[in-house]
């Protein structure tokens, strides 16, 4: 699958993404870091 851009996506393509958002290492994107994940691939 890929995203309206181009790009591939898949779990791990995800997960990986999440992992670079979560900037305090939490395992929970907070409001921030969910806005940067969101807005990443622009």
């Amino acid at each position: 699958m890929k995203t309206i851009i181009g790009k591939p996506h898949t779990n791990e393509v995800c997960a990986e993404q999440i992992r670079i958002a979560d900037t305090d290492s939490d395992g929970c994107l907070n409001y921030e870091e969910f806005k940067a994940l969101l807005f990443s691939d622009f």
